[in-house]
């Protein structure tokens, strides 16, 4: 079936699920009521404003990718749609106007002009002055009679990221391709049918067939060629294309089906999950109009954790953190629009009080086209908030939360290709300070992106001065929260990032101070290297002379690094202090414990993306150590005058003002258990990992998954209740005379009481409820039980 379809309006319902006219007369409506809603469309009719009248000279060369940005201060360049001579950076004034900054231009001018088609097509539909709708008909119509005319004279060419006719880029083909149909059924109906098929012949298809050409995989990019390749295919009705963009073998369902990690993060990473979940988005808004409820099954279940994982991730500042290929610091308000839309699919509350809260600090008028036909005049009142720790599973991020503290250690999925070689990186913020963070990455044109896709520029483990294996993933061994003790210990093993050495990483965060223990172990004699970088100012305390070096300058990420200095010390223990520049009340003591035949160098590096000038530069410390075995500990303290630590072959003591706190870790290959010891009372931690148990997924996957189901179980005797038969119980232990044991090789092992299993969701539901013996007991879920992640 393959016919034109001309209703007007059309589009109204894919955003609002209404009839044509109850969409367009609620906008109406919301126009007259609501100044927020007014601007929206006051904006967009501003911006038609210089166009109307006149007629677009489209270029007829092929856009090309970055030159964007100035090279010498990073800054981005002025781009004028009217003046493609004006590339001028707004800093240095230099203007660039090399032939290459030109099809930059280029570019930026099909994709701004795409903008205004569809912003013309949502105007044309509210609007009831008949000169205006008159005038941006033909606008709509002259734009697509040129793109008619050139689309096939543009070269059909192919470069890294995908064949294209005017972008250089198949994905940006199929977001713009998107952009003109959507323009085009707002005035369908008042264009000859003729004229309708010339477009659909020598303009939409040709462009689907540019797009079918290049099958871009599990990427994030094919969830928008798929994007591209619906709307068209629903436009014309054209099975063909509806069928691949939904079912075909990289389609809309295959990918959310394999991409998403069990806890709704995007494969690779917190930053490519936006544009992902904005063509998920905008194509399940194009199926559901046309009667596919996509968010009525389970992937509209699937969808909604999407949403939900970026919430339990964020910062105390509201921005995501900066994991893996991502833009640094990124306020998560900036996806308002897509919150907005899932707000009225889902009726979920936690989506509107987010923003409710953005919008403390963000005019709601200030949002994307495609939201405005959604935006649900009514949000909570109540206050958002995101107050607890959370481990994700899927993605790997062990977070913890305090009044004071948001850190996490980053220890699963390598993220495919726009991952980081960064297993078990430790980001630590204070009071809002980032005292140790992840960076994310610059502009993909810049030499300094190797640096931030270095093991160095990341707070984690380095062996012989060499990167990470990129395709590496830790594994957890356990996770949780006793009387304010937070622990958590993740592994990565031999033969994952480095052929013969792994290394484990245990985090102890406390009211008052954090323990790092970070154990490493090869076959062979191996340098080990544990990195702190940090953006704050750094100043060492005492003890050690700094000597310049050329040490670490042949390592990999060693060419950013400048100013190396050799600390040539004379203490077992050196204490820097960390001073955030932003407010002189945050400040962070770093302690670090020293052995025999170690290396402390302290050197500058480049900092902060986009900072070029000295004030941005950042500071690392590398931390070296040779051996077969090593262990790294380092103390992170506040609002201490001092502290002390001391460490033997048993345990680890941690001196303070309040007393001292004692840490046993013992390492079995199937029990990892860690106790801490305050004032006489003993917290046990113990883990418990089962084989992966393989998933059946889809093959062409490039890096295969596996599920491990992991414990994280604790004692805690006042809980007589969890010794219920109701309770599950990993496998290998069992009930016996009130008491859980776990057999080993047929002997027996008393382990204490474990805590609850086999509760689902205990993330966000914060209460359980047991019944046993027709008895009722409330127990508060503070400490995760059950987890399961993906894993290579």
């Amino acid at each position: 079936m393959d016919t034109m379809r001309s209703s007007l309006w059309r589009w109204m319902i894919l955003f609002v699920g209404m009839t044509d006219l109850e969409g367009i007369n609620e906008a109406k409506f919301k126009i007259r009521k609501f100044d927020w809603f007014g601007k929206i469309v006051e904006r967009m009719e501003r911006n038609l404003k210089k166009l109307v009248g006149i007629k677009m000279n489209i270029p007829k060369e092929r856009g090309k990718a970055f030159h964007d940005v100035c090279p010498h201060d990073h800054n981005r360049l002025i781009f004028d749609p009217f003046d493609p001579k004006n590339r001028r950076c707004t800093k240095c004034g230099r203007n660039f106007e090399s032939y290459e900054y030109y099809l930059s231009w280029v570019r930026q001018f099909h994709e701004w002009l795409g903008n205004r088609m569809i912003e013309a097509g949502i105007v044309y539909a509210l609007s009831d002055e008949g000169w205006k709708r008159k005038e941006i008909l033909r606008f709509i119509r002259d734009v697509l009679n040129q793109y008619s005319d050139l689309y096939l004279w543009y070269p059909h060419q192919d470069n890294e990221l995908g064949p294209g006719r005017i972008f250089p880029s198949t994905y940006m083909e199929s977001l713009w391709i998107a952009k003109l149909i959507l323009a085009l059924d707002f005035v369908a109906g008042e264009i000859e049918p003729q004229v309708v098929e010339r477009f659909k012949l020598k303009l939409f298809y040709p462009a689907v067939e540019t797009i079918l050409d290049y099958d871009e995989g599990m990427n994030n990019r094919q969830a928008m060629n798929n994007y591209g390749i619906g709307s068209v295919g629903f436009s014309f009705e054209n099975n063909f294309f509806v069928d691949t963009a939904l079912n075909g073998k990289h389609g809309f369902l295959k990918q959310i089906e394999n991409g998403v990690l069990i806890d709704g993060m995007w494969y690779e990473g917190n930053n490519y999950h936006w544009p992902t979940l904005e063509a998920f988005i905008l194509l399940a808004e194009v199926a559901n109009a046309n009667g596919m409820k996509i968010y009525n099954d389970k992937h509209g279940e699937i969808l909604r954790k999407m949403f939900h994982v970026q919430l339990d991730s964020i910062m105390p500042d509201g921005t995501y953190p900066s994991r893996k290929d991502s833009e640094y610091m990124v306020d998560l308000g900036r996806y308002s629009s897509l919150y907005e839309i899932a707000y009225r699919r889902f009726k979920d509350a936690r989506f509107g009080r987010f923003l409710r809260k953005v919008y403390g600090r963000k005019d709601r008028s200030n949002n994307e086209w495609y939201c405005i036909f959604a935006m649900d005049e009514n949000l909570p009142n109540e206050r958002f908030t995101v107050d607890f720790s959370i481990n994700l599973p899927g993605t790997g991020m062990a977070i913890f939360r305090t009044p004071r503290v948001y850190s996490y250690i980053d220890y699963g999925y390598h993220g495919g290709g726009h991952g980081h070689p960064d297993k078990l990186h430790l980001t630590f913020l204070l009071d809002g300070g980032r005292f140790f963070e992840d960076l994310g990455t610059c502009n993909y044109l810049f030499r300094e992106l190797f640096w931030y896709r270095s093991t160095r520029a990341h707070n984690t483990i380095m062996v012989d001065g060499k990167n990470q294996n990129l395709f590496t993933t830790g594994r957890l061994l356990f996770y949780g929260d006793m009387d304010n003790f937070k622990v958590v210990s993740a592994q990565v093993d031999p033969g994952t990032a480095y052929p013969d050495s792994g290394f484990r990483r245990t985090f102890v965060l406390t009211d008052v101070y954090a323990l790092d223990f970070v154990e490493c172990f090869s076959e062979n004699e191996r340098k080990f290297e544990l990195n702190w970088n940090t953006c704050v100012d750094l100043f060492p305390r005492d003890g050690g002379i700094m000597k310049d070096c050329s040490e670490l300058k042949d390592e990999d990420g060693g060419e950013f690094l400048e100013n190396v200095r050799k600390m040539e010390f004379t203490k077992e223990k050196v204490e820097f202090e960390l001073v955030d520049p932003s407010d002189e009340g945050r400040r962070l003591s770093l302690k670090i414990l020293l052995d025999e035949g170690d290396a402390l160098y302290i050197c500058d590096n480049p900092g902060k993306p986009f900072q070029s000038s000295q004030r941005g530069k950042g500071r690392t410390i590398v931390h070296s150590k040779m051996g077969k075995r090593v262990r790294f500990v380092s103390l992170l303290f506040w609002d201490l005058s001092s502290m002390d630590l001391n460490i033997d072959e048993e345990r680890i003591t941690i001196l303070h003002e309040g007393g001292k706190d004692e840490v046993k870790l013992v390492f079995d290959e199937n029990f990892p258990r860690f106790s801490l010891k305050r004032e006489g009372r003993e917290r046990i931690f113990r883990g418990y990992n089962v084989e992966p148990e393989r998933i059946d997924l889809y093959d062409d996957v490039k890096v295969e998954r596996k599920a491990l189901k992991s414990h994280t179980v604790f004692e805690h005797v006042e809980n007589d209740i969890l010794l219920s038969e109701k309770i599950e119980l990993p496998k290998g232990f069992e009930r016996k005379n009130k008491k859980i044991i776990y057999r080993s090789s047929g002997k027996e092992k008393e382990e204490g009481v474990l805590g609850l299993g086999g509760v689902e969701d205990f993330q966000r539901s914060r209460i359980f409820r047991i019944t046993v013996e027709g008895e009722e007991d409330f127990l508060e879920l503070r400490k995760p039980v059950f987890l399961s992640c993906f894993v290579p």
